[in-house]
């Protein structure tokens, strides 16, 4: 079950790398799901929650997605044929449209999947979503994205720093956003790799981070949370699961990306990841074992 792919479309400036294999303990079974669609100027990372039920989600939030934005892209092309060149298409609108219908599709009853006892059981999945849109031949592409959940979505540019573009749907932003926790103390925290670098306190936010707030198949209304960059060529997006991030820290995850090519950097990823993973957990805080998938979009 382990996924491997580099695409390159001949309409496209895109390049799609993608690497995801299943936890140890079932490898017969990924959660995780991807799409890399270059024709589509499509990249998701999904990671189905809980075991059986988070494998069907990730497929079914899959499909609804493609689907969603395939429609759009036909509607917004018919729609610019008709209006005058100024038409712009609302796409943060669209992706959040898109990730309501496919959280509705998830919903208890609508996913066919069921508990122990017979009853609806729940279907949830994270997703981090990218798409890239050139208005027109003379400019350059902008990506929109939209996330729920502790899915990813980093951004390495030529001559900057790292940049993660999204916040997780999780324990440690909820405090943040409660002002109980400084964004800085969150961010030294999640970046911890060696137990005696937190005192006890710290340590156990460590261990809730995992804990997700959100996803997409909750039954409460979701929060998308949207937003956009105008790329520049060169530029390197990252889509990952929690399996890449939360065994690697964010320094590791810029060295591999800015030090591998662009058809390899989601398999090298994907190792370090693995390699973590199974580092002796007395003294390192971060090996977790899990599903782990890793999407590299690079703009040429």
């Amino acid at each position: 079950m382990q996924h491997e792919e580099s695409l390159v479309s001949p309409s496209s400036p895109f390049t799609y790398a993608r690497r995801s294999i299943p936890h140890v303990g079932h490898p017969e079974r990924n959660e995780d799901r991807i799409i890399a669609d270059a024709r589509l100027g499509l990249a998701v990372v999904l990671d189905g929650v809980g075991s059986t039920a988070g494998a069907v989600a990730s497929r079914i939030a899959a499909r609804v997605i493609r689907r969603g934005w395939q429609r759009f892209l036909q509607a917004a092309q018919s729609a610019g044929e008709r209006a005058e060149a100024s038409y712009r298409p609302d796409i943060p609108a669209a992706l959040q449209q898109i990730l309501e219908e496919a959280s509705v599709q998830l919903q208890p009853g609508k996913a066919g999947v069921v508990d122990a006892d017979g009853k609806p059981a729940d279907t949830a999945t994270t997703v981090a979503l990218a798409v890239f849109y050139q208005q027109s031949p003379a400019r350059d592409y902008t990506m929109f994205y939209a996330h729920v959940g502790d899915s990813r979505i980093y951004l390495l540019r030529p001559g900057e720093p790292l940049a993660r573009l999204t916040e997780d749907d999780g324990y440690m932003t909820k405090l943040v956003s409660e002002n109980k926790l400084s964004k800085a103390d969150a961010l030294r925290i999640d970046q911890a790799m060696y137990i005696d670098e937190l005192p006890e306190p710290d340590r156990e936010l460590f261990e809730k981070r995992n804990g997700i707030t959100q996803a997409l198949g909750d039954t409460r209304p979701i929060t998308v949370h949207l937003g956009q960059i105008a790329l520049v060529p060169g530029d390197r997006v990252l889509l990952c699961s929690d399996g890449i991030h939360d065994n690697l820290l964010d320094s590791e995850i810029e060295e591999t990306l800015r030090g591998k090519g662009r058809t390899t950097a989601a398999r090298v990823l994907v190792q370090r990841a693995v390699q973590r993973s199974q580092e002796d957990t007395s003294t390192t805080l971060r090996p977790k074992s899990d599903d782990m998938s890793a999407l590299v979009v690079t703009y040429l």
